[in-house]
């Protein structure tokens, strides 16, 4: 088959590799390859990369040709025939669900995997020991993805504004989520929050119940992630509580680097979105100083201020987001621009007081000064860790 990957990032070197194993014929198209105009003749599929839109001129050139588009996702499907692939979704969680659903099932004795968002594609795993698929979608991911009845389940955690930037309205971003719905098999379930239940009318759902559970390294939002695994994979409560004991949350997302001058530094490098930074501050006791900015993604920063009221002493702001960030937040928080993360680090211990907390929390995408959220978040963790008494 000759097949046409259009993006080399992440999923595309993922779906080479897999083509490649194959013996398939490749085309690879991506905007910072210097290569010669692609013929197209010939091309049975093309397979899109997830961060790449349908807008895209070359994309609209393949659909003009009449090539079929389909997604990573859509490929390793076709390949887990016979499997159970379950699905989650929603704007804050993904990851944190997916990674603990598999551990959930692994700790029951059902070999699973986890895979799609969560960094590992889904194609790259089509061949593994696992009777169980746990995939992290993004909304990128499900509105490229062919609608029908692919998944034994699905989880739609919450919905608040996200990737603006991208599908241009709320409205879009939701319909983009909601997809999941319609590719469940059929009797499949579907767990929503009984916010998102509410908000959005949705009827013939299973709703999330809250989960009654005390451990100091989860905070409550961390809970509804672990109730909403804890629903759809079906196992006994011995099973929730071992693997509780025994599950580490993945980095970045609300994370303790040090204490430092009786200063406690806390990495939610992770926190992508307007909602995910206001996770976090509720989730930290003490008064902080915030660190936030990067890529604007088209957040409502001025939703911040009732929450931030009282406990948010200082922001310091970066990036491409930074003067949105000042223009909405200085009427009644201190806000201050600093050129990047390193003069942040350096300010927030100058005006931090003992007993209060620095927190890496940036409310937006990455891309203007790093590769991805974590290399953002690494990067925080070694400045704090290069801390010396004398700073």
């Amino acid at each position: 088959m000759h097949i046409l990957i259009i993006g080399l990032g992440v999923s595309g070197r993922a779906v080479r590799v897999f083509c490649e194993k194959r013996g398939d014929k490749i085309s690879l198209y991506d905007d910072a390859l210097a290569s010669d105009q692609i013929c197209l003749d010939g091309i049975e599929i093309a397979v899109k990369s997830p961060g790449i839109p349908f807008s895209h001129p070359f994309v609209e050139t393949v659909k003009r040709k009449g090539i079929p588009i389909i997604s990573e996702i859509d490929l390793a499907l076709k390949h887990l025939k016979g499997k159970t692939v379950f699905a989650i979704t929603g704007s804050n969680g993904k990851t944190t669900t997916t990674l603990f659903a598999a551990h959930l099932l692994n700790t029951a004795g059902k070999k699973a995997v986890a895979a799609g968002n969560v960094g590992i594609p889904l194609i790259s795993q089509v061949d593994a020991d696992a009777e169980y698929f746990v995939v992290e979608l993004s909304s990128f991911q499900l509105e490229s993805i062919e609608l029908g009845p692919l998944f034994d389940g699905g989880v739609l955690l919450n919905l608040t504004p996200n990737h603006l930037d991208r599908h241009e309205t709320f409205d879009a971003y939701v319909h983009a989520k909601l997809r999941l719905r319609s590719c469940l098999k059929p009797g499949a379930p579907f767990y929503v929050s009984p916010d998102v239940a509410k908000q959005f009318s949705l009827f013939d759902v299973e709703t999330i119940s809250p989960l009654s559970y005390r451990d100091n390294r989860f905070y409550p939002h961390d809970l509804e992630n672990v109730a909403a695994a804890y629903a759809f994979t079906g196992v006994n409560e011995s099973v929730l509580k071992k693997a509780l004991a025994t599950f580490e949350k993945p980095p970045h997302r609300i994370e303790f680097v040090r204490r430092f001058n009786e200063i406690t530094f806390i990495n939610d490098s992770k926190a992508t979105s307007v909602d995910a930074v206001v996770k976090a501050v509720e989730a930290i006791p003490t008064p902080l100083v915030l660190i936030a900015g990067g890529v604007d993604k088209g957040g409502a920063y001025e939703t911040w201020l009732p929450i931030f009221h009282g406990k948010v002493k200082k922001i310091l702001v970066l990036g491409e987001a930074a003067e949105r960030m000042e223009r909405a937040l200085s009427c009644e928080i201190e806000v201050e621009r600093v050129v990047d993360l390193e003069e942040g680090v350096r300010k927030a211990v100058l005006f931090a007081k003992k007993g209060e907390t620095v927190l890496l929390s940036p409310g937006c995408s990455s891309y203007d000064h790093f590769k991805n959220y974590e290399h953002r978040g690494n990067r925080f963790k070694e400045m704090v860790c290069a801390l010396k008494e004398s700073s």
